[in-house]
């Protein structure tokens, strides 16, 4: 009987495939892929960007797994209170299914325990920007033809700081930053960013003083009101853009003023790059009270270390009359840095305070409204003349006058005589005349108006290495009271002796 019990006992036991059933715990480890959001929500990977990082790849089940990242990128592990970087190498983790959380194999401290894994793969920052940059030395710096005048002592190599190369712009410094993907540079200006294949870089001296030869800049000032009542300014610097140079100028700026932000020196590489940028900031001209004026632009000139100013020709475009203001110590930089301004304003029956100026200088004023077409036909001064004779005087009613004479040691060539006066109330008659001991002589008239360019005429004057007279002839209505001044400068790449002396 005792035999049937057992075999019934063993009879109720469950069967399955001959194996026995048993229940086990299950590895429910957490871990998840970061995304951009949270991974820049980690204060040491904030800078990161969303195509820098991936999701990793992965190997194994939820009990034992091996995560890691395609070529180029690393793999991170995060904890609640730690994190892991792994390199370009994979990571192995295992789950304790007692405590449900991971063990991560440290190389350094054996397995560490996570209590959560979060991962993701960030992009290796690359130290292999190959960008090609040089230090010039002097021989490749004077192979620039604008900078082929430049001496030894003049020029060294820029500064690098960080990991940004940063070269002087003037007194000032520029990013330029490598893209690793294209090897080319970008290098940060005041308009942004401009692409360079190649970057050859090298520190010019900037000078206070100067000879008559040596290389130098035009710089525009110009007033951002130009453009608010016609669209004649914009057009007349578009077809001005391909005016022809003097062989001095090698450097190119503008500075545009009555604008409702303060604005510095912009600077430009060609002739038709700095008529068409001013061109296109009057096509669009900025509204708001202004924050700088034309004393503020003529004195941002004068302290610039951006370009070359001792030599340079400064033309200055208004829309407006200037009134006086105290320009005792500018006149006098002016006339120590040797710096040519020229003025363009409209016809006022008072004269212009800022056309005064202009005579104190090389340069001089002209009556030329640049809201009217006739305004069209004034070519505007490029740098192309040296000023070797310099005369202003003051004159009443009618007369004649003889001036200072000169000499020309020169080779025979044309140079260019400016006559204009800025008291332009009337019609008038002026008349210039040359005489040399030799026995030759030139004579040149003109009637001046108070229409557009009405205050001075230029001509083109013979001269042979002799000594001249002059001698001015002048008619002006009514006694009317004029500042004349008189100019010659050399028109070819004529070498001068010295910088003309101020009579005055």
């Amino acid at each position: 009987m005792k035999a049937i019990y057992v075999w019934l006992f063993l009879f109720q036991l469950p069967f399955l495939d001959s194996c026995l059933v048993v229940r086990t715990d299950q590895c429910r480890c957490p871990y998840r892929f970061l995304d951009h959001q949270a991974v820049i929500a980690f204060p040491m990977y904030t800078d990161l960007l969303a195509n820098q990082i991936q999701n990793p790849l992965i190997t194994g089940d939820n009990c034992s797994l091996t995560m890691y990242c395609e070529e180029g990128y690393e793999l991170v592990f995060i904890d609640t209170n730690k994190l892991k970087e792994f390199g370009e190498y994979s990571g192995d983790a295992l789950c304790d299914k007692r405590t449900q959380t991971w063990l991560i194999n440290d190389d350094v401290w054996g397995l560490t325990p996570f209590k959560k894994l979060d991962a993701f793969c960030k992009e290796i920052p690359s130290d292999e920007c190959r960008c090609p940059y040089r230090f010039l030395d002097h021989q490749a710096v004077i192979a620039v033809p604008q900078f082929s005048a430049v001496l030894p002592n003049e020029i060294k190599n820029p500064s690098i700081s960080g990991d940004k190369f940063s070269f002087h712009f003037g007194e000032y410094s520029a990013d330029a930053i490598c893209d690793k993907s294209t090897k080319t540079w970008s290098v940060s200006d005041d308009g942004g960013f401009t692409p360079f294949n190649k970057l050859d870089a090298f520190c010019r001296v900037i000078t206070d003083d100067c000879g008559p030869n040596d290389k130098t800049s035009l710089i525009i000032a110009y007033s951002n009101g130009l453009g608010l009542d016609s669209n004649f300014p914009a057009q007349w610097f578009e077809g001005m853009a391909y005016s022809t140079i003097g062989p001095r100028v090698t450097e190119f700026g503008s500075i545009r003023f009555d604008s409702p932000i303060e604005e510095d020196i912009q600077l430009h590489n060609s002739i038709p790059d700095i008529m068409n940028s001013i061109a296109s900031n009057l096509k669009a001209p900025l509204s708001g009270t202004p924050q700088n004026d034309v004393r503020s632009a003529i004195e941002k000139i004068l302290s610039t270390k951006k370009l070359q100013i001792c030599g340079a020709t400064v033309v200055i475009y208004v829309n407006y009359r200037v009134e006086i203001f105290n320009s005792e110590e500018l006149i006098a930089q002016l006339r120590t840095r040797h710096i040519s301004v020229y003025t363009w304003e409209p016809y006022f029956s008072v004269p212009s305070y800022l056309s005064w100026i202009s005579t104190k200088t090389y340069g001089h004023s002209v009556v030329s409204s640049l809201t009217e077409r006739a305004g069209f036909f004034v070519k505007p001064p490029t740098g192309y003349t040296q000023c070797f004779y310099y005369h202003n005087v003051e004159v009443v009613g009618s007369g004649s006058l003889q001036l200072p004479s000169f000499v020309y040691n020169g080779n025979d060539q044309y140079s260019i005589l400016t006559v204009s006066h800025i008291f332009y109330y009337r019609p008038s008659n002026v008349t210039i005349r040359l005489d040399s001991a030799e026995g030759s002589s030139a004579t040149w008239s003109a009637e001046t108006a108070t229409n557009s360019e009405g205050n001075f005429f230029f001509v083109y004057a013979p001269l042979w290495k002799k000594t001249y007279d002059v001698t001015i002839t002048y008619d002006f209505p009514d006694n009317d009271r004029q500042l004349i001044s008189v100019r010659i400068g050399s028109i070819s790449d004529q070498q001068l002796d010295a910088w003309a002396p101020y009579n005055d």
